[in-house]
Protein backbone atom coordinates (compact mmCIF):
# COMPACT_ATOMS: atom_id res chain seq x y z
CA UNK A 1 0.00 0.00 0.00
CA UNK A 2 3.18 2.54 0.74
CA UNK A 3 4.06 1.77 -2.88
CA UNK A 4 0.62 2.45 -4.23
CA UNK A 5 0.69 5.60 -2.28
CA UNK A 6 3.74 6.61 -3.26
CA UNK A 7 3.27 6.21 -7.34
CA UNK A 8 -0.45 7.94 -6.87
CA UNK A 9 1.48 11.25 -5.37
CA UNK A 10 4.43 11.02 -7.85
CA UNK A 11 1.67 10.39 -11.25
CA UNK A 12 -0.13 13.53 -9.58
CA UNK A 13 2.30 15.59 -9.22
CA UNK A 14 1.86 17.28 -12.96
CA UNK A 15 5.86 16.52 -13.39
CA UNK A 16 4.79 13.88 -15.71
CA UNK A 17 2.20 12.78 -18.14
CA UNK A 18 0.32 10.34 -15.64
CA UNK A 19 -0.76 8.26 -18.86
CA UNK A 20 2.61 8.53 -20.93
CA UNK A 21 5.04 6.36 -21.47
CA UNK A 22 7.14 5.33 -18.54
CA UNK A 23 10.88 6.24 -20.04
CA UNK A 24 9.18 9.94 -20.05
CA UNK A 25 10.44 9.81 -16.34
CA UNK A 26 13.98 10.52 -16.52
CA UNK A 27 16.75 10.93 -13.31
CA UNK A 28 16.02 14.98 -14.13
CA UNK A 29 12.13 14.28 -13.56
CA UNK A 30 12.86 12.37 -10.96
CA UNK A 31 15.13 14.79 -9.18
CA UNK A 32 12.82 17.31 -9.46
CA UNK A 33 9.91 15.64 -7.94
CA UNK A 34 11.96 14.45 -4.77
CA UNK A 35 13.03 18.31 -4.28
CA UNK A 36 9.89 19.14 -4.50
CA UNK A 37 8.79 16.40 -1.87
CA UNK A 38 12.15 17.34 0.36
CA UNK A 39 11.08 20.68 0.59
CA UNK A 40 7.80 19.83 2.87
CA UNK A 41 9.08 16.18 4.28
CA UNK A 42 12.28 15.23 5.85
CA UNK A 43 15.36 13.88 4.15
CA UNK A 44 15.24 10.55 5.99
CA UNK A 45 11.36 10.42 5.00
CA UNK A 46 12.31 10.77 1.04
CA UNK A 47 15.28 8.82 1.14
CA UNK A 48 13.75 6.05 3.21
CA UNK A 49 10.32 5.73 1.86
CA UNK A 50 9.95 7.92 -1.40
CA UNK A 51 12.92 7.54 -2.92
CA UNK A 52 12.66 3.51 -2.04
CA UNK A 53 9.34 3.09 -2.59
CA UNK A 54 9.43 4.36 -6.01
CA UNK A 55 12.99 2.63 -6.85
CA UNK A 56 11.15 -0.93 -5.58
CA UNK A 57 8.32 -0.08 -8.17
CA UNK A 58 10.53 0.90 -11.12
CA UNK A 59 12.91 -2.57 -10.48
CA UNK A 60 9.76 -4.35 -10.80
CA UNK A 61 8.28 -3.18 -13.95
CA UNK A 62 11.63 -3.84 -15.10
CA UNK A 63 11.36 -7.83 -13.81
CA UNK A 64 7.63 -8.26 -14.62
CA UNK A 65 5.97 -5.81 -17.02
CA UNK A 66 6.05 -6.61 -20.71
CA UNK A 67 7.41 -3.76 -22.60
CA UNK A 68 8.58 -1.60 -19.74
CA UNK A 69 11.97 0.21 -21.04
CA UNK A 70 14.93 -1.22 -20.31
CA UNK A 71 16.98 1.87 -19.21
CA UNK A 72 18.38 2.45 -15.78
CA UNK A 73 16.35 3.65 -12.30
CA UNK A 74 15.62 6.83 -12.46
CA UNK A 75 15.15 7.36 -8.87
CA UNK A 76 18.35 4.50 -7.73
CA UNK A 77 20.42 7.48 -9.85
CA UNK A 78 19.07 10.10 -7.88
CA UNK A 79 21.73 10.51 -5.20
CA UNK A 80 19.94 10.22 -0.88
CA UNK A 81 19.27 13.56 0.27
CA UNK A 82 20.81 15.23 3.44
CA UNK A 83 18.77 13.34 6.55
CA UNK A 84 18.46 13.99 10.23
CA UNK A 85 17.42 11.10 12.27
CA UNK A 86 14.48 11.60 14.43
CA UNK A 87 15.65 10.67 18.06
CA UNK A 88 13.58 7.97 19.28
CA UNK A 89 12.79 8.30 22.92
CA UNK A 90 13.38 5.07 24.77
CA UNK A 91 11.81 5.06 28.64
CA UNK A 92 13.61 4.37 31.53
CA UNK A 93 12.60 0.97 32.75
CA UNK A 94 10.43 2.45 35.80
CA UNK A 95 8.60 4.35 33.31
CA UNK A 96 7.83 0.97 31.42
CA UNK A 97 7.18 -0.99 34.22
CA UNK A 98 4.55 1.82 35.42
CA UNK A 99 2.84 1.56 32.01
CA UNK A 100 2.35 -2.06 32.86
CA UNK A 101 1.06 -1.69 36.16
CA UNK A 102 -1.52 0.44 34.50
CA UNK A 103 -2.47 -2.23 31.94
CA UNK A 104 -4.60 -5.02 32.29
CA UNK A 105 -6.23 -7.57 30.52
CA UNK A 106 -4.51 -8.41 27.02
CA UNK A 107 -2.89 -5.47 26.75
CA UNK A 108 -0.66 -6.41 29.95
CA UNK A 109 0.51 -9.83 28.46
CA UNK A 110 1.39 -7.80 24.78
CA UNK A 111 3.56 -5.65 26.83
CA UNK A 112 5.27 -8.80 28.88
CA UNK A 113 5.42 -10.06 25.05
CA UNK A 114 7.11 -7.02 24.00
CA UNK A 115 9.19 -6.71 26.67
CA UNK A 116 10.56 -10.40 27.32
CA UNK A 117 11.39 -11.08 23.54
CA UNK A 118 12.47 -7.81 22.51
CA UNK A 119 10.47 -8.54 19.49
CA UNK A 120 8.48 -6.09 16.93
CA UNK A 121 4.54 -5.63 17.36
CA UNK A 122 3.81 -7.28 14.09
CA UNK A 123 5.85 -10.23 14.98
CA UNK A 124 3.47 -10.64 18.13
CA UNK A 125 0.35 -9.75 16.13
CA UNK A 126 1.22 -12.92 13.98
CA UNK A 127 1.97 -15.03 17.01
CA UNK A 128 -0.29 -18.85 17.26
CA UNK A 129 -1.16 -20.59 19.91
CA UNK A 130 -0.56 -23.51 17.10
CA UNK A 131 2.17 -22.49 15.45
CA UNK A 132 4.53 -20.31 17.36
CA UNK A 133 4.12 -20.57 21.51
CA UNK A 134 5.48 -24.31 22.63
CA UNK A 135 4.81 -24.48 26.24
CA UNK A 136 6.43 -28.12 26.27
CA UNK A 137 9.89 -26.70 25.22
CA UNK A 138 9.38 -23.12 26.77
CA UNK A 139 10.08 -21.47 23.38
CA UNK A 140 8.38 -18.93 21.19
CA UNK A 141 8.66 -18.45 17.43
CA UNK A 142 8.97 -15.17 16.05
CA UNK A 143 9.12 -14.12 12.42
CA UNK A 144 10.11 -11.30 10.04
CA UNK A 145 10.47 -10.66 6.29
CA UNK A 146 13.45 -8.70 6.69
CA UNK A 147 16.01 -9.98 3.89
CA UNK A 148 15.84 -8.93 0.32
CA UNK A 149 13.67 -11.96 -1.17
CA UNK A 150 10.55 -10.86 1.20
CA UNK A 151 10.27 -14.22 2.83
CA UNK A 152 8.89 -15.00 6.08
CA UNK A 153 12.24 -16.11 8.25
CA UNK A 154 11.26 -17.20 11.54
CA UNK A 155 13.34 -18.19 14.34
CA UNK A 156 12.59 -19.57 18.13
CA UNK A 157 13.68 -17.79 21.32
CA UNK A 158 13.53 -19.03 25.12
CA UNK A 159 10.26 -18.13 26.83
CA UNK A 160 11.53 -16.59 30.11
CA UNK A 161 9.50 -17.73 33.01
CA UNK A 162 7.47 -14.03 33.50
CA UNK A 163 5.97 -14.52 29.99
CA UNK A 164 5.54 -18.32 30.50
CA UNK A 165 2.97 -17.40 33.13
CA UNK A 166 1.42 -14.57 31.49
CA UNK A 167 0.74 -16.58 28.55
CA UNK A 168 -0.03 -19.78 29.95
CA UNK A 169 -3.47 -17.75 31.71
CA UNK A 170 -3.90 -15.51 29.03
CA UNK A 171 -4.63 -18.68 27.11
CA UNK A 172 -7.23 -19.70 29.29
CA UNK A 173 -9.66 -17.10 27.64
CA UNK A 174 -8.74 -17.51 24.08
CA UNK A 175 -11.05 -16.54 21.41
CA UNK A 176 -9.57 -19.02 18.84
CA UNK A 177 -5.78 -19.72 17.53
CA UNK A 178 -4.90 -16.06 17.48
CA UNK A 179 -2.72 -15.43 20.60
CA UNK A 180 -3.65 -11.88 20.37
CA UNK A 181 -6.80 -11.06 18.65
CA UNK A 182 -8.94 -8.02 18.72
CA UNK A 183 -11.31 -7.98 21.43
CA UNK A 184 -14.75 -6.00 19.93
CA UNK A 185 -16.11 -4.17 17.35
CA UNK A 186 -16.87 -5.88 13.65
CA UNK A 187 -13.15 -7.74 13.72
CA UNK A 188 -13.55 -9.35 16.64
CA UNK A 189 -11.00 -12.12 16.98
CA UNK A 190 -9.11 -11.43 14.17
CA UNK A 191 -5.27 -10.40 14.33
CA UNK A 192 -4.34 -7.30 14.98
CA UNK A 193 -2.96 -5.38 11.83
CA UNK A 194 -2.09 -2.43 13.51
CA UNK A 195 -3.00 -0.77 17.41
CA UNK A 196 -3.25 2.71 17.22
CA UNK A 197 -2.97 4.50 20.39
CA UNK A 198 -1.14 1.86 22.28
CA UNK A 199 0.85 2.19 24.27
CA UNK A 200 0.60 6.26 24.10
CA UNK A 201 -2.59 5.88 25.82
CA UNK A 202 -1.50 3.83 28.85
CA UNK A 203 1.39 6.15 28.99
CA UNK A 204 -0.52 9.01 29.70
CA UNK A 205 -2.91 7.34 32.42
CA UNK A 206 0.38 5.88 33.77
CA UNK A 207 1.55 9.65 33.99
CA UNK A 208 4.73 9.23 31.94
CA UNK A 209 6.31 10.48 29.06
CA UNK A 210 5.11 8.41 26.31
CA UNK A 211 7.08 5.78 24.02
CA UNK A 212 5.98 3.63 21.35
CA UNK A 213 6.10 -0.33 20.92
CA UNK A 214 9.40 -0.88 19.44
CA UNK A 215 11.02 1.64 22.21
CA UNK A 216 10.22 -1.42 24.29
CA UNK A 217 12.69 -3.48 21.76
CA UNK A 218 15.17 -0.77 22.53
CA UNK A 219 14.75 -0.49 26.30
CA UNK A 220 15.25 -4.44 26.06
CA UNK A 221 18.43 -4.60 24.29
CA UNK A 222 19.87 -1.74 26.77
CA UNK A 223 19.21 -3.18 29.78
CA UNK A 224 20.69 -6.12 28.43
CA UNK A 225 23.97 -3.97 27.74
CA UNK A 226 23.97 -2.63 30.84
CA UNK A 227 23.97 -6.39 32.13
CA UNK A 228 27.14 -7.09 30.58
CA UNK A 229 25.33 -9.47 27.87
CA UNK A 230 27.70 -9.43 24.60
CA UNK A 231 26.52 -7.40 21.39
CA UNK A 232 26.63 -10.75 19.81
CA UNK A 233 24.32 -12.37 21.72
CA UNK A 234 22.09 -9.46 21.58
CA UNK A 235 22.20 -9.50 17.65
CA UNK A 236 20.58 -13.05 18.43
CA UNK A 237 17.90 -11.71 20.41
CA UNK A 238 16.88 -9.12 18.11
CA UNK A 239 17.76 -11.21 15.25
CA UNK A 240 19.34 -8.17 13.12
CA UNK A 241 21.41 -9.44 10.29
CA UNK A 242 24.45 -7.47 10.89
CA UNK A 243 25.88 -6.63 14.13
CA UNK A 244 26.17 -2.99 12.88
CA UNK A 245 22.48 -2.94 13.19
CA UNK A 246 22.48 -4.12 16.97
CA UNK A 247 25.30 -1.58 18.08
CA UNK A 248 22.83 1.35 16.99
CA UNK A 249 20.52 0.51 19.14
CA UNK A 250 22.89 0.69 22.47
CA UNK A 251 24.48 3.85 21.22
CA UNK A 252 23.28 5.49 23.88
CA UNK A 253 25.32 3.59 26.22
CA UNK A 254 28.30 4.80 24.87
CA UNK A 255 28.09 8.13 26.46
CA UNK A 256 28.72 6.13 29.78
CA UNK A 257 31.54 4.24 28.47
CA UNK A 258 33.77 7.54 27.68
CA UNK A 259 32.89 9.12 30.96
CA UNK A 260 35.70 8.06 32.99
CA UNK A 261 38.49 9.22 30.36
CA UNK A 262 37.15 12.74 30.17
CA UNK A 263 36.35 13.40 33.82
CA UNK A 264 40.97 13.29 33.52
CA UNK A 265 40.42 16.53 32.12
CA UNK A 266 38.33 17.70 34.57
CA UNK A 267 40.23 21.06 36.46
CA UNK A 268 42.41 21.47 33.69
CA UNK A 269 46.17 22.36 33.64
CA UNK A 270 47.16 18.25 34.10
CA UNK A 271 50.24 18.53 32.38
CA UNK A 272 52.96 19.08 34.68
CA UNK A 273 54.77 21.03 31.16
CA UNK A 274 51.82 23.63 30.82
CA UNK A 275 52.17 24.15 34.44
CA UNK A 276 56.21 25.04 34.26
CA UNK A 277 55.35 27.05 31.23
CA UNK A 278 53.04 29.22 33.05
CA UNK A 279 55.19 29.58 35.84
CA UNK A 280 57.90 30.63 33.73
CA UNK A 281 56.15 33.33 32.36
CA UNK A 282 54.75 34.68 35.38
CA UNK A 283 58.58 34.84 36.86
CA UNK A 284 59.66 36.37 33.33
Amino acid sequence: SDKRNEIKRFLNSGIVDPHGPPDQITPGKALEYLQSVYQTRSGYTVNMKVRRNLSAAWSWGLKFLDGFPQVQNSFQAVPKFPEERVFRYVPQEGDFWAVHDASEGQDRVLLTALYCTAARKGELFRWRWSQDIDFHKNQVRLGDRKNRSGTMVHHWLPLVEDLREALFEHRENALNDVVFPQPSGRLTGRPYTEYRGFPQKLCRKAGVTEFGCHAVRHLSATILAKQGVPAKAIQTILRHSRLGTTETYLDSLLVEDVRPHLILLQGGRHSSGVHQSVQQRKRA
